[in-house]
């Protein structure tokens, strides 16, 4: 019994320059793509998560995560919070809280991401968040 079957044929990408420059377009549009996605996380994952946070201590003082962008100025008084996990409290449900630790006051201005800042009460650490003190 002869039965007729159909043969795709094969293409090269030597013999169909055609089909090798769509596809060099499609890495180089997925490769830009990566790369725009790639900036957009790195900004949001600074102004939603690590803003406000101290990176970096000395003998001198510290390194905040706020920096001119964020409004930060010479002078200012933050305050530091550590963050503390606890068992789930049965009426709120909040794992999390904030526990007050120190105070620092900012000296220079790094960039728009950064600052210095230095000790003046308390205690401090890599890791603390600190805010501006919301006033009364």
């Amino acid at each position: 019994m002869n039965t007729l079957r159909k043969v795709a044929p094969q293409v090269s990408l030597a013999n169909s320059p055609r089909l090798y420059l769509q596809l060099t377009r499609l890495v180089l549009v997925a490769v830009v793509v990566g790369l725009v996605a790639s900036t957009a996380q790195a900004q949001i994952y600074h102004k939603y998560i690590m803003r406000g946070q101290i990176v970096g201590a000395t003998d001198d003082g510290v390194v905040l995560c706020i920096g001119s962008q964020d409004g930060a100025a010479v002078g200012q008084v933050l305050e530091v919070y550590k963050i503390v996990y606890e068992q789930p409290i049965e009426e709120s449900g909040d794992s999390f809280r904030r526990e007050h630790t120190g105070q620092v006051t900012i000296e220079s201005i790094v960039d728009e991401h950064f600052a210095r800042a230095k000790i003046t009460r308390g205690e401090a650490e890599v890791h603390d968040v600190v805010e501006l003190e919301a006033k009364k």
